[in-house]
């Protein structure tokens, strides 16, 4: 059974025999007689090599198709083309363009790449991203950024952002790398090169956060209780089968036992703000 990238007897056959019309199509046009004269060919023939066969190539706006339908009949005389990655949903794809001069009947071989694309996030998203080669650092761009370069990249990767520590990697040599930096924050007392100015935080009081925590929790535990208590108590206040149904002294335990649970619930909410105040500017 023929391996499914290699091309099989039957479509090597099909792929000469559309070479070869698409040829003679080019001898007729080059020789066809008009009152006595021979008219110069309109058309030659174009084969696209590159590292991606399913781009589209273009002359102008007119796509002529992928390159891996090649050869195409086209213009003679000098022209631009362009070769444009065939992804419909990339909001930037890549593309190539080259001059080219066809002649009248003769077939002419371009080899037009794509350029390599190397996309970089990190995370967390704002790091400054180089490639270190040879002691030199060319910077990249801010993470996430999108280089496209002619050939793959030589050297390494670095991500580096305040109050993190540098993360590095090798340049892939697809035709598409995708990379994504995970950062690992400083820890407190870490000493910083001298390329930095910033200074390490101190230390948090963590036994604020500890009570803070604390007393969110054990508010909490108070609200639900005296929610429940207030529950039971307007029960038996309005429960027909109760003997104490209309008691006015009960519908004074229920609301003050539903007042007890509403602070308890906003203590529990300053806690919880406090948690997050200090989160925020930490």
């Amino acid at each position: 059974m023929p391996n499914a990238l290699t091309p099989t007897p039957q479509r090597t056959e099909g792929k000469s025999m559309r070479h070869v019309q698409l040829i003679l199509i080019a001898s007729l046009l080059h020789s066809l007689p008009v009152a006595g004269q021979v008219l110069p060919s309109a058309n030659g023939l174009l084969i696209i090599e590159t590292n991606s066969l399913e781009a589209v190539v273009m002359i102008g706006d007119d796509a002529l198709g992928l390159a891996s339908e090649g050869p195409f009949l086209v213009p003679v005389g000098p022209t631009q083309l362009t070769l444009v990655e065939a992804i419909s949903d990339a909001w930037s794809p890549r593309r190539s363009t080259a001059d080219v001069t066809i002649r009248p009947g003769e077939t002419t071989t371009l080899r037009l790449d794509l350029p390599v694309r190397h996309r970089i996030d990190s995370l967390p998203p704002g790091a400054e991203v180089v490639l270190r080669n040879g002691g030199q650092d060319e910077v990249l761009g801010i993470a996430p950024v999108i280089v496209d370069r002619h050939e793959p990249m030589d050297g390494t990767l670095v991500a580096r952002r305040t109050g993190f520590r540098p993360a590095e990697l090798a340049p892939g040599d697809s035709s598409f790398n995708h990379y994504t930096f995970v950062l690992q924050p400083l820890e407190a007392g870490t000493a910083l090169d001298g390329a930095t100015s910033w200074v390490p935080p101190t230390q948090p009081k963590r036994w604020i956060d500890y009570a803070a925590a604390g007393v969110a929790l054990a508010a909490t535990s108070l609200a639900i209780y005296f929610k429940f208590e207030a529950d039971g108590v307007d029960d038996r206040y309005r429960n027909p089968d109760s003997l104490e149904r209309g008691n006015p002294l009960l519908k004074q335990e229920a609301e003050r036992l539903d007042l007890y649970s509403l602070g308890a619930l906003g203590v529990m909410q300053a806690g919880i703000t406090v948690l997050a105040v200090r989160f925020i500017l930490r």
